[in-house]
């Protein structure tokens, strides 16, 4: 194929996230991938189901670079917001017992 006359993208790197944050990263309908590669001028493939969750970033090296922050931020913004998710406690557990 032609396409790399059309754009010269000389860096590709892989960067592996964690299964569980494969979906906040991609977005409802592809949404938030589509607006990294359009805020850091990059092209990205997303794991298909069932493949291990490896993204590939496609670019001039620091768009790539950008790209992969970005990706990072949103793994870890989601990580955070599970933990203290998990951690509030549900008020009827500790209740219920004394009558």
């Amino acid at each position: 194929s032609n396409i790399g006359q059309l754009f010269p993208l000389p860096t590709m790197q892989e960067l592996e996230i964690p299964m569980r944050s494969v979906g906040a990263v991609v977005g409802k309908r592809g949404w938030r991938i589509q607006q990294i590669e359009k805020d850091s001028c990059t092209r990205i493939t997303t794991p298909r189901r069932g493949q291990a969750p490896i993204f590939r970033v496609y670019g001039e090296l620091s768009a790539v670079q950008m790209a992969l922050d970005m990706i990072q931020q949103v793994v870890s913004e989601q990580l955070i917001a599970r933990s203290t998710a998990t951690f509030r406690p549900s008020s009827s557990s500790f209740s219920s017992t004394s009558t």
